[in-house]
């Protein structure tokens, strides 16, 4: 009986080892394939880096090409033949700008679309594209998105609805909510400019 029991314990020994064995492997294949897909996704960071970078330096030179004038739509739907944007540095600027969106249809609509052309890959860099096309920094100094203190309202303005449309107009932002819109127009630019 005592024969019989060191053998059955040494069989159970025996079986406990190759089970043993057995979970060490398969933690070893888990371990192996885990680092397989932690290199794989640093390599994904990687190229996603490498693909923002490209994209960030073809908007800015989009940026210089459309801020110099050189790039112009075709046909007879541009801006009456005149550059993209030309960025307004007086309030009597801003001001004719703003009633002709109110009186013209059609450039509004126009408008619109050239606003959504200057659209980036997230919201508040879009606004910041757009803001730096449309406005010299000088000018927006004497504004505020509400009107606070001694500034003017911008919010009151047609333009700035006019931006809110064109940034929900994009797929990639129809959903994003006015609120929050108003919240990355203030965040976008420093307290001492506009919001």
């Amino acid at each position: 009986d005592e024969s019989q029991n060191n053998f059955e314990i040494t069989l159970h020994k025996k079986g406990m080892e190759n089970y043993n064995d057995n979970i060490f492997k398969k933690i070893d294949q888990l371990d192996n394939k885990i680092n397989s897909v932690e290199k794989q996704i640093a390599g994904l960071r990687y190229d996603n880096r490498t693909l923002l970078d490209t994209l960030d330096r073809v908007e800015n030179k989009l940026d210089k090409l459309i801020g110099n004038g050189t790039v112009e739509l075709q046909g007879t739907d541009n801006f009456i033949g005149q550059p993209l944007f030309k960025t307004m540095e007086l309030e009597e600027d801003l001001l004719d700008f703003d009633k002709k969106l109110i009186e013209d249809n059609k450039f509004r609509s126009q408008m619109k679309q050239e606003l959504t052309r200057l659209l980036g890959i997230n919201v508040k860099r879009s606004i910041k594209r757009i803001f730096e096309k449309l406005f010299d920094d000088k000018l927006l100094c004497s504004y505020s998105f509400h009107g606070i203190r001694t500034k003017k309202s911008f919010s009151s303005l047609n333009i700035c609805s006019l931006i809110i449309e064109a940034i929900r107009m994009d797929a990639m932002f129809c959903h994003v909510q006015i609120e929050r819109l108003k919240k990355l127009f203030r965040s976008t630019w420093p307290k001492d400019h506009l919001f």
